[in-house]
């Protein structure tokens, strides 16, 4: 018998987590559907290495945040939107889940930024828990950084002039 050479193994297939967020009912979205073939054109079919995660806000651009928050919580690869309310509320729990009470830390010690944040929070509809744990937080930081360094200027000056 002959030999056919090395077998070779097939790689497990990725399947790729798509996040939809749009207004209309996924049945009725023409570019939805658009979306779709152009994916399948190039190798992408749903059910084999690709999951939509299709969220509708149903014509309500308020509900954007909390299905952005869904499809975060989700781990989906990539979110897809169509709209700038859709793309912010994307973009800010995408940021939100990363970076939240740290931005919120971080944002303390920046004069510019100190008043924006709370701000920012609340337009995004941040849970108040995590903002005022991390509000708190910075504000015992901040008042012991500058407590440490009037102390270390004080002993300073003591050295300098006696």
């Amino acid at each position: 018998m002959r030999s056919r050479g090395p077998r070779r193994l097939s790689r497990p297939v990725r399947r790729y987590r798509v996040g939809f967020l749009d207004t209309a009912p996924r049945e009725r979205n023409v570019n939805f559907a658009a979306f779709q073939q152009v994916l399948l054109e190039h190798g992408y079919t749903e059910g084999q290495n690709l999951t939509f995660e299709y969220r509708s806000a149903s014509g309500r651009n308020a509900s954007f945040a909390e299905l952005a928050s869904e499809l975060v919580s989700l781990q989906v690869d990539v979110i897809v939107t169509r709209g700038t309310p859709a793309a912010l509320a994307a973009r800010w729990r995408t940021l939100h889940s990363k970076w939240g009470p740290l931005a919120i830390f971080i944002g303390r010690f920046s004069g510019p930024l100190r008043a924006v944040v709370p701000l920012v929070a609340g337009i995004f509809a941040m849970p108040f828990s995590r903002f005022q744990i991390a509000n708190f937080a910075s504000a015992f930081a901040w008042v012991a950084m500058l407590l440490t360094l009037g102390d270390v200027v004080a002993k300073v000056l003591k050295l300098i002039w006696p």
